[in-house]
């Protein structure tokens, strides 16, 4: 299903379902799913990498880095100067972690964990998301 469909399916549900919480749940996920992806995303890591480097001593023990004091203008135009990046969706699979007995010579898993945060879904399989409601990850089979 597509980003888009889902959104008309949520805003479908939303004038169709009447309870007093669920229209605005479905309503508030489609306005979620309608932002469009960061275009001013940076890399955390280098973020950091590039405030340390405006505190790192250039004569030890001055009082200042570098000399001087750091003024939240530096750090602006540190951050300013980093390349974006684009952000990659995280992916993974349930990870069977449990079962209770066998049908058909096969095991019956009652227990699951996300393979990107350890999230642990208790449920048989036919009740697995294709999300993982902790951190998000689109779940994929194993085989792909």
């Amino acid at each position: 299903m597509t980003r888009e469909s889902m959104i008309k399916v949520l805003r479908y549900k939303a004038e169709h379902i009447k309870t007093k919480v669920t229209p605005k749940f479905f309503l508030e996920v489609a306005d979620v799913l309608e932002q469009q992806p960061c275009e001013d995303c940076i890399s955390r890591e280098q973020a950091v990498d590039a405030v340390a480097d405006l505190f790192e001593m250039s004569e030890y023990p001055h009082p200042y880095p570098q000399g001087k004091p750091i003024r939240l203008k530096d750090i602006k135009e540190k951050l300013k100067q980093l390349p974006p990046v684009t952000s990659q969706p995280k992916t993974g699979h349930w990870e069977p972690m449990w079962y209770d007995g066998y049908a058909d010579g096969c095991p019956v898993w009652e227990a699951w964990d996300c393979s990107e945060c350890g999230y642990e879904h208790n449920g048989l399989e036919d009740t697995l998301t294709n999300y993982c409601p902790n951190c998000g990850a689109k779940m994929e089979s194993e085989e792909s």
